[in-house]
């Protein structure tokens, strides 16, 4: 049977997407999302980083804008949730080996939907984390 091809993009990546005025903005990053997209990739944001883009560049952006761009990444990407027991997990991680709380919620979210690719602006953050291949961009 055909293994559908899953993807999770960190929150960093997809600010910077979002975000085209800020100095990290980089057409090759949007290129590699949208050749995945090409490829019959199903690319998985977690459900947080709608809260994330709104309350932080609700503060700097033109609403409508905004809120014309959320809308955007809720068509082109699947919006997955985090759930009680990643967010233990997260905790867990942090409590034994002081990972950084925000990255393993999204990797853990990303292993429990099956991910094969997991893409970052901060591979460094993730620490040693081998389930699934990260790239950063």
């Amino acid at each position: 049977m055909f293994k559908e091809k899953r993807v999770f993009i960190d929150y960093n990546v997809i600010i910077d997407l979002v975000n085209i005025n800020n100095d990290n903005f980089n057409n090759e990053k949007f290129d590699s999302i949208v050749d995945l997209i090409n490829n019959d990739y199903k690319i998985l944001i977690s459900s947080e980083i709608i809260f994330f883009i709104y309350h932080f560049l609700g503060k700097h952006e033109d609403q409508d804008w905004l809120i014309t761009k959320l809308k955007e990444l809720i068509i082109l990407f699947e919006i997955v949730s985090v759930d009680k027991h990643i967010i233990f997990k997260a905790l867990e991680s942090v409590e034994r080996h002081n990972a950084n709380f925000e990255y393993k919620v999204q990797y853990l979210t990303a292993l429990s939907y099956d991910c094969e690719l997991f893409i970052t602006n901060s591979k460094n953050k993730l620490g040693t984390m081998s389930s699934i291949e990260v790239i950063e961009l």
